[in-house]
């Protein structure tokens, strides 16, 4: 690899790193499986890196990889779940965990665990700054079902909210 490549992989990881750690953390639910798709993620980045320097708007190449694996991750942690009989426990916390546990981080996340995924999705790039036609490009959905998607989660999440503030959940 060249000095060029890798100060521009350098460049691009420390950019997009905060965003995809993020959503894959909340889409995951588990900070060290999260931390492991991301990695997988800057692999298959790397991998195709050339790609990366010819696309328009390289956020939403990169966030397809990170979505991609997600969703692959996602499957198969589903299928390897119901073929177990129990759930294997952490030992120990690790920092991200003690981070989560902040009130309103927690909170949060119980409120986004209570929305169907593919509103919770679009709430998430949404908390990340993407603009609706940015989210729509992102996940290959049309503005108008973006939009959709948002109004039903804020509709979804407004009760919610307000539930767990008051602890009645």
């Amino acid at each position: 690899m060249s000095t060029d490549t890798r100060n521009a992989f350098e460049r691009f990881y420390n950019e997009h790193y905060p965003m995809a750690y993020g959503y894959l953390n909340r889409m995951i639910r588990n900070a060290d499986d999260a931390y492991d798709v991301l990695i997988h993620s800057f692999e298959l980045a790397l991998a195709r890196f050339d790609e990366y320097r010819t696309v328009p708007d390289p956020r939403y190449w990169f966030f397809g990889i990170v979505r991609n694996s997600a969703s692959y991750f996602l499957r198969k942690r589903a299928k390897e779940h119901s073929q177990q009989t129990f759930a294997a426990t952490r030992a120990t916390p690790t920092p991200e965990d003690i981070l989560l546990q902040n009130e309103e981080e927690s909170l949060l996340n119980r409120v986004l665990d209570a929305l169907p995924e593919k509103y919770r999705e679009v709430a998430l790039l949404r908390f990340q700054n993407f603009s609706h036609q940015e989210i729509a490009a992102a996940l290959n959905l049309s503005v108008a079902a973006v939009e959709s998607r948002m109004r039903r989660a804020i509709h979804k999440l407004e009760p919610l909210y307000a539930e767990f503030k008051e602890g009645r959940r």
